[in-house]
């Protein structure tokens, strides 16, 4: 019994993300990513460093860093700073819109809240 309940929170945690995100095509590696950031510093870290800690490419940190920040059709859940120390570096990390919905996601995904009601994420490609 308790299998089910954990798969019924994760599943609700994922419907809460996609809609919270406006991102209905959410993929594993953009969870993988946000989850990451969410378990670091606030202050962030450098996106290489991101890249190394997923064992991902710079490519997807850059590209979803994007996706979630400056190019976001709704609110911002990363945001990019150089680095104050070596400017050639940027660091990323979650905003405070961020921090929040990844706080209320993993309390869904562990049970100890119930997802608010959102409309579901609406894929324009597929119109539904």
């Amino acid at each position: 019994m308790k299998a089910k309940e954990n798969q019924a929170s994760l599943i609700a945690g994922l419907e809460y993300l996609r809609a919270a995100t406006s991102k209905p095509r959410l993929e594993v590696q953009q969870v993988q990513m946000l989850l990451t950031l969410y378990h670091l510093p606030e202050a962030g870290v450098h996106m290489q460093q991101l890249a190394e800690q997923m064992k991902g490419s710079q490519s997807f940190v850059s590209r979803n860093a994007k996706g979630f920040g400056s190019a976001a059709t709704g609110k911002r859940f990363v945001a990019l700073r150089i680095d104050d120390d070596d400017p050639r570096y940027r660091v990323i990390y979650l905003t405070p819109e961020g921090r929040a919905v990844m706080k209320t996601f993993c309390a869904i995904v562990d049970g100890s809240e119930k997802a608010p009601k959102f409309r579901p994420a609406v894929d324009a490609r597929t119109k539904r």
